[in-house]
């Protein structure tokens, strides 16, 4: 399935776990906004740049 196919929305929701995991592995507790709002922005533009015929695991290696 083509990632292009899902909104962003859809996309968020199925990686904000994957976000939020990785400030507990960073041991980020405060700025919790700010760091999220960077990881949005780095799915945003992973999503933007998603191309699943040069790339097909482009998220899962991205993040």
């Amino acid at each position: 399935m083509n990632s292009k196919e899902k909104s962003f929305e859809e996309v968020l929701t199925l990686y904000q776990s994957i976000i939020r995991k990785q400030f507990v592995a960073l041991r980020l507790y405060k700025d919790y906004d700010e760091f999220y709002q960077i990881g949005c922005i780095a799915l945003w533009n992973a999503y933007q740049n998603f191309n699943p015929e040069k790339q097909p695991n482009y998220f899962d290696l991205f993040l």
